[in-house]
């Protein structure tokens, strides 16, 4: 491929291949930083929301309503910047990042896009 790149744009020094070869990787590679950071973010919220249930019976109606109590601030989500999404399902509830599609999928978990802890009892 990069031979092919190379010969069809003469005017590309050597370092054209390089970067072609290299960026895709940092961009995975950012991408993965992202992903393990959403899921410890998300995992300090959840243990900051089952604090919380032990504390007052109820899981709370916002993750905001954990401060100052349980977390200082609550945690935005890297693949977003805005807050990770929330809402309790029965005696339980989800807590998900949008993930690297930056689409909110619902927390569908199975299609392997957005990054989801959830807890039921």
């Amino acid at each position: 491929m990069f031979t092919q790149i190379w010969q069809e744009n003469s005017e590309l020094d050597w370092r054209t291949p390089l970067t072609a070869y290299i960026m895709p990787n940092l961009m995975r590679s950012s991408e993965h930083q992202a992903a393990t950071d959403a899921h410890c973010l998300a995992l300090r919220i959840a243990c900051a929301l089952r604090q919380f249930k032990h504390a007052q019976g109820a899981y709370p109606a916002n993750p905001e309503a954990l401060v100052p109590a349980h977390l200082a601030v609550v945690p935005l989500d890297p693949f977003s910047g805005r807050p990770f999404i929330y809402r309790t399902v029965g005696n339980g509830f989800v807590l998900y990042s949008v993930g690297a599609n930056g689409q909110d999928d619902h927390g569908n978990a199975d299609k392997q896009a957005d990054i989801v802890c959830q807890f039921k009892t």
